[in-house]
């Protein structure tokens, strides 16, 4: 048995369903916000083991029937409203320290990827020091929330641009009162006046390295998949390639399968492993002369529009993954 942990809205689950019934390989889903009030689970430990269930709408699925675990989205637990403050954050951490519990249980399976090695690999900062043990070059980078450290490295790149993003995910009101995304941003000479406002929220600063094109690179066990993102060809993507109009054909950037040179890819391959994982998307820029740079890895990250755009078969060979289980 397969056990799919997401979100009760997953497109890139959705995606691969189909894939996985036509191997015959069975698999259930977990929505993790419906643990404890919809979802029940329990096990025992004795001498001779342990023995135990999860009960997802209605059907027991005994632990030792799990082989393999595709760990995608977590989501809030969906506690009942009546519950007050006090309740819901006693209730949501004694169920998540049974979940991580359960999950370290579950020894045995195949894990892509297992929730503690994604949370080691989670970490911007330690991973351009690993990148470049593996031969990867990063952009020089200062990490920090204070603003006098923040303007000496400015000062040292003065003739550069340099970029602001965040440690994590970041949404901000905007003025028609949805929700927006703060993306890479290069920071003129008014932005550099403003550093003082970084003192609460520590932030991630690099020198701008000019693009030829950025690549989003997928690894699935030892499978490299490369997919070249055109982001210099449309005006919105310039800086960030997530940052077209949603929506609009007219502003999102062309994406083609792209070859990497074999060293570039194993990099990619021995930096993945490194950390446990079994998947990862990592983000690189190959610049005007050739040269390739690492920015970050998303250990859990998106897929599913690279095979989309391209005819790469991530989804494939996730699955012969789990099928080799």
């Amino acid at each position: 048995m397969l056990l799919i942990v997401t979100e009760q809205f997953d497109p890139h689950v959705d995606f691969a369903e189909p894939v996985l019934d036509e191997r015959g390989i069975p698999w259930r889903r977990f929505h993790l916000g419906d643990f404890p009030a919809r979802v029940s689970a329990g096990y025992e430990i004795d001498g001779s083991g342990i023995d135990g269930a999860l009960r997802l709408r209605g059907e027991a699925i005994a632990l030792r029937d799990i082989h393999a675990v595709w760990y995608r989205r977590t989501e809030r637990m969906k506690l009942p409203a009546a519950l007050d403050e006090a309740d819901k954050l006693l209730a949501e951490r004694e169920a998540r320290a049974f979940i991580q519990g359960l999950w370290r249980l579950l020894d045995r399976v195949l894990w892509v990827s297992n929730p503690d090695a994604i949370r080691e690999a989670s970490s911007k900062a330690e991973q351009l020091v690993r990148a470049q043990r593996f031969g990867l070059r990063v952009p020089p980078t200062c990490v920090s929330n204070d603003p006098d450290f923040i303007r000496a490295f400015f000062d040292r790149f003065v003739e550069t641009e340099v970029i602001y993003k965040p440690h994590t995910p970041i949404m901000v009101d905007q003025p028609d009162g949805s929700k927006g995304v703060v993306y890479t941003t290069r920071l003129d000479r008014d932005a550099r006046e403003r550093l003082d406002e970084i003192r609460l929220i520590p932030g991630i600063f690099q020198v701008y390295i000019p693009k030829h094109i950025e690549l989003r690179v997928t690894v699935v066990h030892e499978m490299v998949f490369a997919c070249a993102i055109d982001s210099q060809s449309v005006a919105e993507t310039r800086t960030d390639w997530r940052a077209h109009r949603w929506g609009d054909t007219a502003s999102y950037p062309r994406h083609e399968t792209f070859e990497l040179p074999e060293h570039i890819a194993d990099a990619c391959r021995r930096l993945v492993s490194s950390y446990g994982l079994m998947f990862g998307a990592i983000d690189l820029i190959l610049d005007p002369v050739g040269e390739y740079y690492f920015l970050e890895l998303n250990p859990n990250g998106q897929w599913a529009w690279i095979q989309q755009a391209t005819g790469q078969q991530i989804r494939e060979e996730l699955c012969r993954v789990f099928q080799e289980r």
